[in-house]
């Protein structure tokens, strides 16, 4: 890796000095975050359109939710639109795609958790342990999607997103999913990733399903009723140590363990909370919301002992794209590590794969 050839085009930098309108498209928590970004940087945004079913006479933050059109119209033709929302729906990403083809568009990257923001500076201080986490990748496609996603979120640009993979592929033929017989799913939530892992392993013996969130873990456990093979829930955060926490449930990614919170949740290490099944562990999920480094390091003795498969998500934090692949290798040396992402925009659901030898 080049630290030069990664921060050829610094979004935030050149947004600074940028003299046509910049426009935001979307509304909610990306926009909220971006607007954050832009004051902290002193950079002017001139309006807010949104897509044709969600204009409705409405504001944000102060101005007018337009239409395209209308704010083409307004605006005119040279304007920057910075993208303020995340996707996965095919038919969004082409439009998406369609507008990027007529004006210039850039999707910044901001935490879904924490307050580093990836730019030039983020990368420049921790470049050592961005390199080192990218050696550790085992193959070629890794390595490219690695760079291609810090290109990304230094420049904002959504054409080094196009490398994706499909799910099914690396379920399959990365980890082998169809001979695992055991499952812990870490962030549970309702329910699907425990019906979609059924599905790749389908002779599944044993399920561990962790979901903090207590009224999502009432859905989560109506939905498991009679399900086969049965399915041991918990209603607890993982971390690296036990205790409680003040817990913010916002469904899926909007909920985080916050001091700013209004629940009070446990928190056990999953060596602490599988018991004697610590040694029998195949595959082990870890999409926690930002608590993964936490959940990690109280899985140690599981991962030592049951030799598992991983699958970590790499993308809610800044720091999670080096952080989590060099504590991983402290603790499982002897893994192979593949980095692969589906398809969406922003760069969220970049998983590690992580196999032993």
């Amino acid at each position: 890796m080049n630290l030069a050839d990664l921060i050829q085009k610094p979004l935030w930098e050149n947004l600074k000095n940028e003299k046509r309108p910049i426009l935001l498209y979307g509304m909610g928590n990306g926009a909220d975050k971006i607007l954050a970004c832009c004051e902290k940087f002193g950079i002017n945004i001139s309006g807010v359109f949104a897509s044709d079913g969600f204009v409705r006479n409405k504001t944000f933050h102060g101005m007018q939710i337009r239409s395209y059109s209308e704010s083409k119209r307004i605006f005119g033709e040279d304007i920057v639109v910075l993208l303020s929302f995340a996707t996965s729906l095919p038919d969004v990403i082409e439009n998406i795609k369609r507008i990027a083809s007529e004006v210039e568009l850039y999707a910044p990257d901001v935490p879904v958790y924490g307050e580093n923001i990836f730019d030039k500076e983020f990368i420049s201080v921790h470049f050592d342990e961005f390199e080192k986490a990218f050696y550790l990748m085992t193959d070629d496609r890794s390595r490219e999607l690695y760079t291609d996603i810090i290109k990304y979120k230094i420049s904002g640009n959504i054409s080094y997103l196009d490398k994706t993979d499909d799910e099914d592929d690396y379920m399959r033929n990365l980890i082998f999913a169809e001979r695992f017989s055991s499952y812990v799913d870490a962030g549970a939530y309702k329910g699907d990733t425990i019906l979609r892992q059924k599905i790749y392993s389908p002779h599944l013996k044993q399920i561990f399903a962790i979901e903090p969130d207590p009224s999502t873990y009432k859905k989560l456990c109506a939905y498991l009723v009679g399900t086969e093979p049965p399915v041991t829930a918990f209603n607890c955060g993982l971390s690296d140590k036990s205790g409680e926490t003040f817990f913010h449930g916002g469904g899926g990614r909007g909920s985080s363990f916050n001091a700013t919170g209004k629940k009070i949740i446990s928190l056990n290490k999953l060596d602490s909370l599988l018991g004697e099944s610590v040694s029998d562990i195949d595959f082990i999920k870890y999409d926690v919301e930002g608590s993964e480094y936490e959940a990690i390091i109280g899985s140690s003795e599981t991962i030592r002992s049951s030799r598992p498969s991983l699958l970590v998500s790499l993308y809610h934090r800044s720091e999670d794209l080096y952080k989590l692949p060099l504590l991983i290798n402290e603790i499982y040396p002897d893994s192979k590590m593949y980095l692969r992402r589906t398809r969406g925009i922003p760069a969220w659901d970049i998983n590690l794969l992580v196999v032993p030898e």
